[in-house]
């Protein structure tokens, strides 16, 4: 009983880690591309 709530656990902070980890990419690329376009408009 002990194991699986310990891999219970486990895959709910694995979950919990992927999402901030794609919430970090699609900020970065949202400032990334924000900067690009914004450099192509200025000119």
């Amino acid at each position: 009983m002990q194991g699986e709530d310990d891999l219970r656990g486990l895959a709910k902070i694995m979950a919990f880690m992927r999402a901030v980890s794609i919430l970090l990419v699609l900020m970065h690329l949202y400032w990334f591309c924000n900067l690009t376009l914004a450099s192509y408009t200025q000119n």
